[in-house]
C-alpha cells in the first residue's frame, strides 16, 4: 500500500513538473518570437522548435517547419491526443490524487481539484484572446 502511495505522489509531482515546463518552454517561446534574428527579422520557426523540445512533434498533426503559433500553442495546451499537453498533464496529476486522496492534506487535494475545475475556463480565455497567452502562463 505505501508502494502505491509513493508511486502516485510521485506521477503527481511529475505531471504537475511538466505541466510547469511546457508552460514554461510556451512563455520563452512568445518572447522569443519578437526577438530579431541576424538579418533583423522576427524568428518564424520557433513554435516547431518548442513542439520538438516539449517532445511533442510526434503527436503534432501538421508540418513542424510551418507550425503557426495557434496550431502549436492549441497542441501544447490542450491537444488530448498529446500526452504532454498541459491539459494531460494536469488531468493525470488529478487522477493520481484522487487514487490516494486519503494519503493527501485537504490544500493539496484542493489545489489540484480547483486547477482541473478552472482549466477549462483558462483554456477557453486563451482560446478568445491571443493576448492572454501571458496571463495563462503565469496561471498554470
Amino acid at each position: 500500500m505505501l508502494s502505491r502511495v509513493a508511486e502516485n505522489l510521485f506521477w503527481i509531482a511529475r505531471s504537475i513538473e511538466r505541466a510547469d515546463n511546457v508552460a514554461r518552454l510556451i512563455d520563452m517561446s512568445r518572447r522569443m518570437v519578437t526577438l530579431p534574428n541576424e538579418s533583423g527579422r522576427p524568428l518564424t520557426n520557433e513554435w516547431s522548435s518548442i513542439l520538438i523540445a516539449a517532445g511533442a512533434s510526434g503527436t503534432f498533426e501538421g508540418d513542424l517547419d510551418t507550425a503557426s503559433r495557434e496550431d502549436a500553442i492549441e497542441h501544447l495546451v490542450a491537444d488530448p491526443a498529446n500526452p504532454s499537453s498541459i491539459y494531460n498533464c494536469i488531468k493525470n496529476a488529478r487522477e493520481n490524487a484522487r487514487a490516494i486522496r486519503f494519503g493527501l492534506t485537504t490544500e493539496v487535494w484542493n489545489s489540484l481539484n480547483s486547477t482541473w475545475n478552472e482549466l477549462p475556463a483558462q483554456i477557453s480565455l486563451l482560446r478568445q484572446r491571443r493576448s492572454y497567452l501571458a496571463e495563462f502562463v503565469d496561471w498554470v
